[in-house]
């Protein structure tokens, strides 16, 4: 029993290690839910998202689209994107139109998608990647709006976090096993 545990143990470790867990396609944003776009009643404003792509990767490639329920944005930069390897400079550009009838107080939610374009090899399984980005747009008086734009890059530590875990999830099955043998 106890070399079957072992083994088995082995041959889950061998699978996580082999694993690779990093996306090489990034999405970089400098609004969220706790960090809204302000913006007055009447105003256009185009604002930008950074794609990235890790430097031992190719070229990515990448589909940008918005989100059916979003009103009050469009994209204007396209929406097919190659991203080099380690590259952090192509941007999405979006144009945002507040209407002159919005309200002080109203709230617009505005959302995209960004996703890895298939690869056109055949023969292997892949995965495909999609970060949606959500962010609300609200409207206050023209006198609340900082006319300087202040870049805040939030990047998604979810991934570090799930390696983080995975990995002392690892060294205890590997300590607990050790100690079994002695």
């Amino acid at each position: 029993m106890a070399i079957y545990n072992m083994k088995l143990t082995a041959l889950v470790l061998m699978v996580l290690l082999s694993m690779n867990f990093i996306a090489a396609l990034g999405v970089s944003t400098s609004y969220w839910k706790d960090n809204p776009l302000d913006m007055y009643p009447g105003q256009t404003k185009e604002i930008t998202f950074t794609l990235t792509n890790k430097p031992d990767e190719e070229t990515a490639r990448a589909i940008v689209s918005i989100d059916e329920r979003t009103e009050i944005a469009q994209l204007i930069s396209g929406s097919e994107y190659n991203v080099a390897p380690g590259t952090a400079n192509t941007k999405v550009t979006l144009k945002i139109i507040i209407p002159e009838t919005a309200e002080i107080g109203n709230i617009y939610n505005v959302g995209f998608s960004v996703k890895a374009a298939p690869s056109e090899e055949e023969g292997t399984v892949q995965l495909g990647v999609q970060y949606k980005i959500d962010f609300p747009v609200r409207v206050v008086s023209k006198s609340e709006v900082s006319e300087t734009i202040t870049e805040k890059p939030q990047t998604s530590s979810l991934l570090k976090w799930i390696v983080a875990i995975t990995l002392v999830v690892l060294i205890i099955i590997l300590a607990v096993v050790l100690r079994k043998k002695k």
